[in-house]
């Protein structure tokens, strides 16, 4: 390496401002922001991991990550660098965060959605079941009332019969007193 690249570069760890000089240097040196922050988005990718937070999410801001990076990031001073995707990994993370709290809430709508339906079920269940106890209930009454009926058809069928056989004896009786 030339001897001015390796001036400016101890002049970089003294200083954390870019000068104007190291600025014209930076521009030889795109990746330059990549090593700053490399430490950063892997502990970003980590925690996206380690949360269960949905990979679209942050594929998106790993993207965005790195295209600021690579692309708009080597020109600034390293500060801004480091800021800039912090602010982007902080959005991110509430972004995540935000549907994870979504998730949570329909999940908790579901469970209560379930609840309701099992309740409704179970009030269903218990009418039916009311509605056959009462139905059976019915069903003994009117057997009954049948029974009823019939034993009281019967019983005139009987008086109906004896008062006949009593008529009967009677006339027996009758003919043979008139007989004698």
């Amino acid at each position: 390496m030339p001897r001015y690249v390796l001036n400016s570069e101890r002049r970089n760890r003294k200083s954390p401002l870019y000068n104007k000089q190291n600025y014209e240097e930076s521009k030889n040196q795109p990746y330059k922001g990549i090593k700053l922050n490399f430490e950063f988005l892997i502990g970003y990718l980590w925690e996206a991991l380690v949360l269960d937070i949905p990979n679209a999410f942050s594929c998106i801001i790993v993207a965005i990550q790195l295209l600021f990076l690579i692309f708009w990031l080597p020109d600034q001073p390293p500060i801004l660098d480091f800021l800039i995707v912090f602010v982007i990994g902080v959005i991110g993370f509430l972004m995540i965060v935000m549907t994870n709290l979504e998730d949570e809430e329909e999940e908790e709508q579901q469970e209560e959605e379930k609840e309701n339906e099992k309740k409704e079920d179970e009030q269903r269940i218990e009418e039916e079941r009311k509605q056959q106890e009462e139905q059976i209930i019915k069903e003994r009454e009117l057997e009954e009332y049948i029974k009823k009926e019939m034993d009281e058809k019967q019983r005139r069928e009987d008086k109906q019969k004896y008062k006949e056989e009593e008529e009967r004896k009677r006339l027996a009786e009758e003919q043979e007193l008139i007989v004698i």
